[in-house]
């Protein structure tokens, strides 16, 4: 569709969702085939087009190489909540605004993309005009691509009392003040994901040494983006920003895929009132001494996913004593070398940690041989080895789990075993109530064990090289409700 006539939506007035986007498509670095309108050009839109579409609640005009949106399309519309203008081409309306204006119970609007080909502006350019959507409540505006955010520039979002969320992600922004969120008390989550954010050092400007990189690798997918799905609808992403058990706990920033290689004590002394945060794919890898989140000490959810956290201190995170959920997932760095220090100590002095991610880390050796935890409700210990920390000659890690005393759930996936010892399986936590020994290679499992676990519902068995299964299972394990055996070897039942 390339015109949209003034008698089009006429005899629509009862109309509440309409989605226009891929009409007139912006096709620059699409992740599918895509075919623009003539010479590049926009889909028009007659100025009165809109105007008996007073019930209207959501508008989709993405990617439809807009330059320009009359003010005038939305004189009627003071009933729309959610605008969506990703993937256009308006970096000048959003500097001037004036459809804005005519907007004041807008709750979500989506400026998403609108960047200008082959250029890196020093700062973004919004308009007064912003400063009129009283019922804003969510801002997204991630690829508008700028070096600098000063506090002067959000100046117009200053009194949206309403916002909560602010989305600035994929921007390549290197300097935030971040001082600029106190402005915004009812703020939950501010998302900067994606950018080139760095180590905070005082007096010390950042080199502008990577303005022809950005040239040359421009909004390039990065490998943590959800994998594209060519049936949904690529020009709105329905995803929520933050990990809804994130989100749940309080206040959220999320400064994931960035520079952020170390921590400095007053790298976050602008966000007390932050309760989680996202720090995965920093590559830190600096050893944590219990110092580097004194500001933040309300944190309850912790995500450190991807990095290559160096662990040789117990007092590691002991400024959080309210964290409830800590991932470490995808920290292999330095457990894969022998000889230098793995400690896990921390673990046992953050008294109210409930889940703890330790997969995906090749873990085959610790300083501790046994993990202690009061708290601990739940740990994920999958893309590990322990088939070499549970060798049958060595002994000193057969108790590992075994003082975790308030675990309910463990995830020993993907861990190469082959054997598990009687000795080891009886030293797991006897409070567990779910087990998963998924996809190693195990072919004989001592059914009988299962008597000593009487809490446990499920148990998960699926993908390894069993053959055979007890005929008294209900009398071993009388209180488990689910059993996964699928992909193994088992020929018949008895």
């Amino acid at each position: 569709m390339e015109n949209v006539c003034e008698e089009d939506f006429r005899e629509l007035s009862n109309l509440r969702v309409l989605d226009l986007s891929g009409n007139c498509p912006r096709c620059f670095n699409a992740p599918f085939p895509c075919v623009p309108c003539q010479g590049g050009a926009s889909i028009q839109i007659h100025p009165l087009a809109f105007q008996t579409l007073t019930q209207l609640r959501y508008l989709n005009l993405s990617s439809t190489s807009l330059r320009k949106v009359p003010a005038s399309w939305f004189d009627n519309m003071h009933n729309l909540k959610v605008l969506d203008l990703e993937f256009n081409y308006l970096m000048d309306e959003i500097a001037s605004g004036e459809f804005l204006t005519k907007l004041p119970s807008l709750e979500i609007l989506d400026l998403s993309y609108n960047y200008e080909l082959k250029k890196y502006p020093q700062h973004i350019n919004i308009s007064k005009n912003f400063s009129k959507l009283i019922s804003l409540q969510m801002l997204h505006l991630r690829g508008y691509v700028f070096q600098e955010l000063r506090r002067k520039d959000f100046k117009p979002l200053q009194h949206l009392s309403n916002l909560t969320t602010i989305n600035l992600g994929v921007n390549f922004i290197k300097q935030i003040d971040f001082s600029i969120f106190h402005w915004f008390p009812n703020l939950k989550i501010v998302y900067l994901s994606e950018n080139r954010i760095s180590p905070l050092v005082s007096d010390t400007e950042q080199h502008d040494a990577n303005r022809t990189f950005f040239q040359s690798h421009i909004l390039k997918r990065r490998s943590a983006d959800i994998q594209f799905d060519p049936h949904s609808n690529f020009y709105h992403n329905t995803h929520p920003l933050i990990k809804t058990e994130c989100s749940r706990l309080g206040n959220a920033l999320d400064l994931s895929l960035n520079s952020i290689f170390f921590i400095g004590v007053n790298q976050f002394k602008d966000f007390g009132n932050i309760s989680c945060l996202n720090l995965s794919s920093n590559g830190n890898g600096q050893v944590l001494n219990g110092t580097e989140f004194s500001r933040l000490s309300g944190i309850k959810y912790l995500d450190l996913t991807n990095n290559r956290l160096d662990f040789d201190d117990d007092a590691a995170f002991s400024e959080l004593p309210l964290l409830e959920v800590l991932d470490l997932s995808y920290n292999a760095h330095y457990f894969r070398i022998a000889g230098v220090t793995h400690r896990l100590g921390f673990i046992e002095h953050l008294t109210n940690l409930r889940v703890l991610n330790l997969s995906n880390n090749d873990i085959f050796t610790l300083t501790e041989t046994q993990l202690k935890s009061a708290s601990l409700g739940e740990l994920v210990f999958s893309g590990n080895r322990l088939d070499l920390l549970w060798n049958a000659q060595d002994v000193r890690y057969w108790q590992i789990f075994q003082n975790l005393t308030n675990l309910t759930r463990l995830d020993l996936a993907r861990n190469n075993l082959q054997h598990i010892s009687s000795q080891t399986f009886l030293n797991l936590p006897r409070t567990l109530t779910d087990l998963y020994i998924n996809d190693n290679m195990l072919n004989f499992f001592n059914w009988s064990l299962l008597e000593y676990f009487p809490h446990l519902r499920l148990l998960d068995l699926s993908g390894n090289q069993l053959f055979f299964l007890t005929n008294s299972l209900s009398t071993f394990a009388s209180s488990l409700e689910t059993l996964l055996l699928s992909r193994n070897r088992i020929s018949h039942l008895p």
